[in-house]
């Protein structure tokens, strides 16, 4: 299993995850994304949480 961690602050990282997410879907390979807000607190997270919609794949944000 391909474990991706995407470290952010600050930042939309969606079109990054969901494009990473495609490549292992086509590669067929068993694997999990998750991507991790460093508590920015960042408008822009709201956009990340459409990572929670892709498979296997989750957004979590720091509270400090």
């Amino acid at each position: 299993m391909l474990s991706i961690l995407i470290p952010t602050y600050n930042y939309n990282v969606y079109p990054l995850a969901q494009n990473i997410w495609e490549q292992c879907r086509a590669a067929g390979i068993p694997f999990e994304l998750i991507a991790l807000d460093d508590g920015s607190h960042s408008p822009v997270n709201s956009e990340n949480e459409k990572i929670n919609n892709l498979e296997n794949s989750r957004f979590i944000s720091l509270k400090k």
